[in-house]
């Protein structure tokens, strides 16, 4: 399992470089968005550049959801998850196979299986384009082998895939 991890990872790495921004001064938020609660503290990132990445696959019977994204270069600030269900193209609650945040090259959370992340991915609507829902997860220090536990919460997703 530690290996998907470190496979996940560096595939946040392979992916492309975001900025952070915050809803609009009238409160709305942007057509597309990520945003969740990192141990209580506000992470928003506005997708409406649509450099995230969303994969949505439906093979051999069921149902596998992954996002990543990897905010600004200076920053080196990633977060991402993995999802498996089985309603291909329904909304649904599906299990959190694995998660991570990281913030420089000393922070690296992640949680390397069902068990570890004790999460949940809801898939609130899908269609051709757009797929929205919420998720939580936790993860833990040194990639996911230390005993210091950080909370994904309130997660919601709007994303174009």
């Amino acid at each position: 399992m530690h290996r998907f991890f470190t496979t996940l990872i560096c595939s946040f790495l392979i992916f492309t470089t975001l900025s952070c921004s915050k809803k609009g001064a009238d409160g709305v938020l942007p057509a597309y968005f990520v945003k969740a609660k990192i141990n209580g503290v506000d992470f928003f990132h506005d997708a409406s550049n649509k450099n995230q990445m969303m994969n949505y696959s439906e093979p051999n019977g069921y149902v596998n959801a992954t996002f990543s994204l990897h905010v600004s270069p200076n920053n080196v600030e990633q977060f991402g998850f993995t999802c498996l269900g089985y309603e291909h193209r329904k909304p649904e609650v599906m299990t959190m196979l694995g998660g991570g945040y990281s913030k420089g090259k000393t922070e690296i959370y992640a949680a390397n299986s069902a068990v570890q992340a004790n999460g949940k991915c809801s898939i609130t609507k899908i269609d051709d384009k757009v797929i929205e829902g919420t998720f939580y997860f936790d993860a833990f220090s040194e990639n996911g082998v230390g005993t210091t536990k950080i909370s994904i919460t309130e997660g919601q997703f709007r994303l174009e895939f």
